[in-house]
């Protein structure tokens, strides 16, 4: 099968580990993101080739920037979850192995969207680059309501003292 030019028998020649696919529940490609997310999950499948699901709750803003649903995480916070932990179900159902998502703000409502995983472990995407102090304690809610770990960008990259940055994280990580 190919995949925007790419196949998994080329991911497999080059040595990857896994691959990932990213999906946008609530968008308007919805289906066309599902639809990837189940192909190269047969695929992998075949060769035995572990697949993160990277799924997010997103769609268009007015404003031409993604809306993470932002608002509603802060203000209806159980809307916010049950649809995280449907687009994390959903992944589960699809064949992932793993799944990225975003992190629901505590450890009482990131525990269900570990339940909607099952037995998949679950990390937390970074996000938008947050204070350093804000970034360590998302990771210690969501490693204890059960989370696998962490698979940050921004909130890495983006830090003056990345190496005591990492550090931290580790240390928070060890514990659980």
């Amino acid at each position: 099968m190919d995949i925007l030019g790419l196949s998994l028998e080329y991911a497999i020649s080059l040595g990857c580990d896994a691959v990932a696919v990213h999906v946008n529940m609530t968008s308007p490609t919805e289906g066309e993101m599902l639809q990837t997310l189940a192909n190269v999950s047969c695929e992998c499948q075949k060769f035995g080739m572990p697949l993160m699901a990277i799924i997010y709750i997103r769609k268009p803003g007015d404003d031409g920037k993604d809306d993470n649903y932002l608002l509603m995480k802060q203000n209806e916070n159980d809307k916010y979850t049950n649809l995280v932990s449907h687009a994390c179900r959903v992944a589960v159902e699809l064949g992932a192995d793993i799944i990225k998502t975003n992190f629901t703000g505590s450890v009482d409502s990131f525990h269900h969207v570990i339940y909607a995983a099952g037995n998949v472990p679950v990390v937390i995407a970074g996000g938008e680059q947050v204070e350093e102090n804000v970034a360590l304690e998302n990771i210690r809610q969501a490693m204890q309501a059960g989370a696998s770990g962490i698979c940050f960008g921004r909130n890495f990259f983006y830090r003056k003292d990345v190496k005591v940055f990492s550090q931290k994280v580790r240390a928070i990580i060890n514990e659980y």
